[in-house]
Parts: C-alpha cells; structure tokens; sequence
C-alpha cells in the first residue's frame, strides 16, 4: 500500500513539474506601466523585450505601432533581428492601452508594423538584413507576414 502511494504521488510530481503554464504577454509603446508585459497599462515597451522572456506555449499580443529589431550590443548594429521562438504565438492588430477595448484586435484598424529602419529614417544602406528571422525554430516567417506589415524601408 505505502509502495503505491509513493509510486502515485511520484507519477503526479513528474506530471505537475512537466505542466507548463502559459502566458500572455502584452507589447505596447505608448504603455506608461512598469514595462512588464502584464497587462496593457503594464505592457512592455519593446517587442524585443517579450520575445526575450518568452517560452513555448505563450503568446504575446502586440498594440498598434511600428516596433523596431534592439541594436544594443551588437558589432554591426544591421544585424538587429526579431528572433522568432518555436511555440510562441505573435499577434498584432489590437488596440492596446488607453483603448476603450484594448483587446480588440483589428488588423487593418490597429496596423502593426515591425520595421528594419534602424538608423537613418528612410536611408535603406543602414537597415537591419532581416527584420524577422525563424532560424532553428519551426516558424514560418510566411505566415508571420500575415499578421503584420514587415517594412524594410
């Protein structure tokens, strides 16, 4: 009988800690919260930033605006990416923070657009090589390219 019991309550601690709890985060520039993802008043900044703290299973969902690769740290500042994660889902198109409905999500209403224009505005001999890349995931940048507007310009 105690046999049992600890096999069971083994077989559930090995289930339990093999459970992953997903999470929704929420990207908006205009979010003057503590830059946390949380929620919309609380949404991070940066897209860049979700994608770092992100992991199989959650999902991001990013307000209307133009988002742009991080450039910190690199040697060629060209080589700014959004990497994308096998298992996250990335939504664009929602209203976002300071919305009546900040989790309406129309596309054509509320573009949102992930852009490459890292240095000069408009000067295309200094944007990122690729804005969006699915290097070692199982992410179709095709179908990425659904939900937003991917400018190089």
């Amino acid at each position: 009988m105690k046999t049992a019991m600890i096999i069971s309550l083994f077989i559930f601690a090995c289930f339990i800690s093999s459970t992953v709890i997903a999470t929704t985060y929420y990207v908006d520039k205009n979010a003057p919260g503590s830059n946390n993802g949380t929620d919309w008043d609380n949404a991070y900044n940066e897209l860049y930033d979700a994608l770092a703290v992100a992991i199989a299973g959650d999902e991001i969902r990013v307000a209307e605006g133009t988002y742009k690769p991080d450039t910190s740290g690199l040697v060629d500042p060209r080589e700014a990416t959004f990497q994308l994660i096998s298992g996250v889902e990335i939504y664009g198109g929602y209203a976002g923070y300071g919305e009546p409905y900040p989790d309406e999500r129309v596309v054509k209403a509320h573009e949102t657009i992930v852009s490459g224009d890292i240095g000069t505005e408009g000067y295309g001999g200094d944007n990122s090589y690729h804005v969006v890349t699915g290097t070692w995931t199982d992410v179709d940048v095709g179908e990425a390219e659904k939900y937003y507007r991917v400018r190089e310009e």
